[in-house]
C-alpha cells in the first residue's frame, strides 16, 4: 500500500490546482497581454476581435469576423472599452462569465460560436 501511494504522491503534486488560463496554452499566455478590438456589443456583452498576430487561433469566425471571441465587459471597465479602438486584456477560459454587480439591460448578442472567454484588466496590460 505504502509504495502505491509514494507511486501516485508526484502524479497530484503534478497536477495543476488552479489553470485560469486558456486549455493548453497556459504557459504561452498566462500574464499575457492581448491586443483586441471591439467589433460588436450590447447591454455589457461584447464580441472582440483578437488583434495579436500569436494570439488570433484563440479566436473564431462570426459574422464575417476572423479571430473572434465572446465575453462579458467587467463593469467597471465598459466605457473605456467602448472608446478605446485597440485595448489590451488577459485571457481566461470559462464556461460561465461573472456579470458584475452592475445593472444591466437585457439584450444579447445573437453570437453562435464556441469561443468564450472571460476577460481581465492588469495594471502590466496597460488598464
Amino acid at each position: 500500500m505504502r509504495f502505491c501511494t509514494l507511486l501516485f504522491l508526484p502524479l497530484l503534486w503534478l497536477g495543476p490546482c488552479d489553470e485560469p488560463f486558456i486549455s493548453g496554452k497556459s504557459s504561452a499566455i498566462a500574464g499575457e497581454c492581448i491586443d483586441v478590438s471591439w467589433i460588436a456589443g450590447i447591454c455589457g456583452e461584447a464580441v472582440l476581435k483578437i488583434e495579436s498576430p500569436e494570439y488570433q487561433a484563440l479566436g473564431e469566425t462570426w459574422n464575417g469576423n476572423e479571430h473572434v471571441f465572446f465575453t462579458v465587459i467587467p463593469c467597471e471597465s465598459e466605457d473605456k472599452v467602448k472608446t478605446s479602438g485597440i485595448f489590451r486584456v488577459v485571457l481566461k477560459e470559462t464556461n460561465t462569465i461573472d456579470f458584475g454587480e452592475c445593472i444591466r439591460c437585457k439584450a444579447t448578442i445573437a453570437y453562435s460560436g464556441k469561443k468564450r472567454y472571460e476577460i481581465g484588466f492588469l495594471p502590466s496590460c496597460g488598464g
